[in-house]
């Protein structure tokens, strides 16, 4: 049987050696105070960025399914960077915020050890 706590700690290792500059998994921290001009129009807070060694790409064609994930997508593997990812975080490359509309925990259940996130502005 599997390790899959060592093998969370390889694959983290890993992805320090192939990672592409740091790329941030925004954790949503609530609404901000609204501009003092526009008091009709909620505040936005910036996520607050966790980084984590990962690498982005174009998607693969095989995750394409024309609805939650389109080819002009980026693909994004990561190591488990210590919590749940969701939908409501967001990813931050290249100083642009994406959101995420899909995304896959490698193994499904148990010890989470990667995450591939498919991320769009």
């Amino acid at each position: 049987m599997l390790n899959y706590a060592a093998l969370q700690k390889t694959v983290a290792k890993v992805m320090k050696s192939v990672k592409q500059g740091t790329i941030y998994i925004g954790i949503p921290s609530g609404v901000a105070p609204a501009d003092p001009n526009k008091p009709w129009l909620p505040g936005i807070a910036e996520p607050e960025p966790i980084a984590v060694d990962a690498v982005a790409f174009t998607v693969e064609r095989k995750y394409v399914n024309g609805d939650t994930i389109v080819a002009t997508d980026l693909q994004i593997t990561a190591p488990h960077p210590g919590f749940e990812v969701t939908l409501s975080h967001k990813l931050k490359i290249d100083g642009a915020w994406y959101s995420i509309s899909a995304l896959e925990r490698i193994p499904e259940a148990g010890t989470a050890v990667a995450w591939i996130l498919f991320a769009r502005k």
